[in-house]
């Protein structure tokens, strides 16, 4: 199954780099989206979530976030990244 992960993050968040290196850490293929560069993603999240809540993925074009209660969740990506993480 091929992957396509797109991951929304604002680059100063400490749990969207946490994200981060845990993907660069597990070789998963991923585009980095800043959503205060590119704040159309920014409003589509917001418009989908009621806030503008990083990081979160698009993955094959569904919204999902690995987020729990208190913020980035390595478990939660775990899950939602299975079938792509050796």
């Amino acid at each position: 199954m091929k992957m396509d992960l797109k991951v929304l993050v604002y680059s100063w968040c400490p749990h969207c780099n946490n994200c981060l290196s845990f993907l660069k850490e597990n070789k998963v293929k991923h585009k980095v989206i800043d959503i205060e560069k590119q704040t159309k993603f920014g409003d589509e999240l917001e418009k989908r979530i009621g806030m503008r809540r990083c990081p979160h993925f698009i993955l094959n074009g569904k919204w999902v976030d690995p987020c729990d209660k208190k913020g980035w969740s390595e478990t939660k990506t775990k899950t939602i990244l299975k079938n792509f993480i050796k």
